[in-house]
């Protein structure tokens, strides 16, 4: 039968095999025995998970399912997000710490080795961001009629490619998700 699943025992679930080179490492005979049913329950329903055309499911507990899945993975890439921004921050400041000793000092070589490779000192440019704003104004400057600046300006943002996509949000009612 297309769509359903050989046993609905974790127990006698192909995961079996695997369980058993996990559990030998832990020595405690009822610890292993728990370890063993939450193990293969996660495994099992992790199977499911990636098989989600073998099971038939009601689509309620579906759609609950995944607004629960989907708080979590919410949850998780805000932590990520935060760390991310709190190392890029470090990161920032350690650089700027290595350029101004560097400066200070007036190497005469601009390359630190590293384990496995090495950091290079550099200059570079970087241009503000092309605005709307900084547009007009530039245009302001070479186009004296005000009326034809505020017709290519509205010409531009008019013209701008629209997409529309249907996303979910997260609202939450304290300060953390």
């Amino acid at each position: 039968m297309r769509g359903r699943k050989a046993t609905t025992d974790p127990l006698n679930s192909p995961l079996r095999g695997l369980f058993s080179k996990i559990s030998r490492r832990f020595p405690y005979t009822a610890f292993r025995e728990n370890f063993q049913y939450i193990i293969l329950f996660i495994l099992y329903k992790m199977d499911n998970m990636i098989n989600n055309d073998a099971l038939v499911i009601n689509s309620k507990a579906a759609f609950i399912e995944n607004v629960q899945r989907w708080v979590v993975l919410d949850k998780k890439l805000k932590l990520v997000n935060e760390k991310t921004r709190e190392l890029r921050n470090m990161k920032h400041t350690s650089g700027d710490a290595i350029c101004e000793y560097m400066k200070k000092n007036s190497s005469a070589t601009n390359k630190i080795n590293i384990t496995n490779g090495h950091l290079q000192i550099y200059e570079k440019n970087e241009y503000s961001p092309l605005t709307f704003g900084y547009i007009e104004q530039t245009l302001s400057k070479i186009i004296s009629n005000p009326e034809h600046v505020d017709y290519i300006m509205k010409h531009l943002r008019d013209g701008r490619e629209l997409k529309t996509t249907t996303s979910v949000r997260g609202t939450y009612s304290s300060g953390e998700p």
